[in-house]
């Protein structure tokens, strides 16, 4: 994969640790598996509420970026799962935008990011050919970048402003707060141990 992955890992609670020790090494690795699950699905879960809590800023339609891209690409990763942790994996880069704010560029090949300007073309991409005869337009003012228009009468219309950077303010609820997610995996874990060792 090209594309840079947000890597979550939460450092395990006392009670976490305690319920791991008492396990036989050979015996870790399906607990980590089942905490994985849970963590994967908390963070599905938040995303997904998140979606339903964000409208759009400009009253547009909705494009439901955390829940159809955001959640959709949060996995338990088992390659990376053994006796000692579990790794939830969002394998989608904008994430990181959020999660850390700053400057972003675009994808690697591509020269600019697509800023959809009309309620009609939100959460779309130009490559797509939403709208047909589309053209680019440069902008005489700043330093690269320009406009995706179409002529529409005697008029250009645009629909996306090309850019070579974006600035992304930092979401500090992007993530779910560790405690939350700490809470969900101590009752995974005593599930865990309830089905497999406890019963008589």
């Amino acid at each position: 994969m090209s594309d840079p992955v947000q890597v979550i890992r939460d450092t395990a609670s006392p009670e976490l640790q305690r319920i791991h020790a008492a396990l036989q090494p050979g015996r870790r690795r399906p607990l980590m598996l089942a905490l994985g699950r849970a963590g994967r699905n908390e963070y599905r879960a938040w995303f997904r509420a998140k979606d339903q809590g964000a409208p759009n800023a400009r009253g547009w339609p909705r494009s439901h970026f955390w829940k159809r891209r955001i959640a959709g690409a949060t996995e338990l990763d088992t390659s990376q799962t053994t006796d000692t942790q579990a790794v939830v994996v969002v394998a989608d880069r904008a994430i990181n935008a959020h999660v850390y704010g700053g400057t972003w560029g675009p994808r690697a090949g591509k020269k600019n990011v697509s800023i959809p300007l009309r309620p009609e073309v939100a959460g779309k991409n130009p490559r797509d050919n939403p709208i047909p005869d589309i053209f680019f337009f440069r902008s005489r003012f700043g330093k690269g970048g320009g406009y995706l228009v179409r002529r529409e009468g005697k008029r250009l219309v645009a629909y996306w402003r090309l850019t070579p950077r974006v600035r992304v303010r930092r979401d500090p609820a992007a993530l779910p707060p560790r405690e939350f997610v700490l809470i969900r995996l101590v009752q995974e874990a005593r599930g865990f141990l309830s089905r497999n060792f406890l019963r008589r």
